[in-house]
């Protein structure tokens, strides 16, 4: 009895070097179809997780971490997702850390790298993971931080996700005193402020950019604008149609 407890281990070792041997011959037909359009109902459910698992380890020596990553999280691989949150973090790739984390709901990793990456100035990568832990004082500190870089794009972004509209309206405003319209009637627009998006609207319209002016007084509602451009550019606002046709 020892003796075959004893070679338990050889024997699962030889199993698995055979399995390893068979996907071998399958996994590069995967690789090349895609997962989404498999159909491995032919085998079990342990043959099929084996060789998904084998398919996205495949894809890691590749260097196609996404791919990986949709499989892990297929088969809801979570201690596959962190082992490759872990790698990608200790390689500062914190774009694909933060993603594997999120798969894998380690909100602690998630946290930690998110933090990181504030500090280091990675600035896109902090707001997917202080999104993705719902907290809303990270966020407006993440979007403050934005702000003093004088990175308004993202600020706006951060501002819209916790609903922030004080914020949004003051960073319309900088993106207005530093002539960024378009941001500024973002940020406008996505705070619901139609007193401002029409102040942007004014502006477009003194500058002569009649076709932009008019959309800024369609999305703050201005019915009288809509109608003096009606009434007033009709020929110019349709060669600039035809023109873009």
């Amino acid at each position: 009895m020892e003796e075959i407890r004893k070679e338990i281990p050889r024997i699962l070792d030889e199993q698995d070097k055979e399995d390893e041997n068979q996907f071998r011959q399958i996994i590069p037909v995967l690789l090349k179809k895609g997962l989404e359009n498999l159909d491995l109902s032919m085998f079990d459910d342990e043959t099929k997780m084996k060789l998904l698992t084998a398919a996205g380890d495949e894809y890691l020596k590749r260097g196609r971490t996404s791919e990986a990553l949709k499989i892990f999280k297929y088969t809801k691989n979570k201690q596959k997702l962190v082992e490759v949150g872990d790698q990608n973090f200790r390689l500062a790739l914190y774009n694909h850390a933060i993603d594997a984390y999120i798969l894998a709901e380690d909100y602690h990793r998630i946290e930690k790298a998110a933090e990181k990456c504030l500090h280091e100035g990675h600035l896109t990568e902090a707001i997917k993971g202080f999104i993705a832990l719902k907290d809303p004082d990270k966020l407006n500190k993440v979007g403050e931080y934005c702000l003093e870089r004088q990175n308004y794009e993202l600020a706006i972004e951060v501002f819209s996700v916790i609903n922030n509209t004080e914020k949004l309206i003051k960073t319309g405003d900088l993106c207005k005193t530093q002539n960024l319209l378009p941001l500024a009637l973002k940020a406008y627009e996505l705070a619901n402020n139609k007193v401002k998006i029409n102040l942007i609207g004014d502006e477009l319209l003194r500058r002569g950019i009649v076709k932009d002016a008019l959309a800024a007084y369609k999305k703050a509602g201005n019915d009288v604008m809509i109608k003096f451009f009606e009434e007033n550019f009709k020929e110019q606002l349709d060669k600039k149609h035809r023109d873009y046709i």
